[in-house]
């Protein structure tokens, strides 16, 4: 599950610079990204509920791919978010040079939880 604003839409992201991103700060087409999500699936080894993800980050045991605007956007990792919970993912996708006020993010995993789906403001 994406982590986004009530009802869906507008994901959890923060843009290149470490700001929020909105539709009052767009991500610029092509720039690096940073979701953040839950249930992607198992990790190795698996995280311990309550402990806090450190310097030894576990690994996803399942694939995740990310398209933006139906194309693939190029990851960079993917996995637990390091001084979070466990449990808390993230992922660091370079975005397509598509520039849409609300552009579409789909998010597959080879888990059984499958595929979520968010936007992102870029420009």
């Amino acid at each position: 599950m994406l982590f986004r604003s009530s009802g869906g839409g507008q994901g959890a992201i923060l843009n290149e610079d470490g700001t929020i991103n909105s539709s009052l700060n767009p991500a610029a087409a092509g720039s690096i990204v940073v979701l953040y999500a839950t249930g992607l699936g198992q990790t190795d080894p698996p995280g311990v509920d309550g402990s806090v993800y450190a310097s030894a980050l576990p690994l996803l045991r399942s694939p995740v791919t990310v398209e933006a605007g139906g194309v693939a956007g190029d990851i960079l990792y993917a996995g637990p978010a390091p001084g979070m919970v466990a449990g808390v993912m993230q992922i660091n996708v370079r975005l397509p040079k598509i520039s849409w006020p609300q552009l579409p993010i789909w998010i597959e995993t080879g888990a059984s939880s499958g595929l979520w789906v968010t936007t992102v403001a870029t420009r």
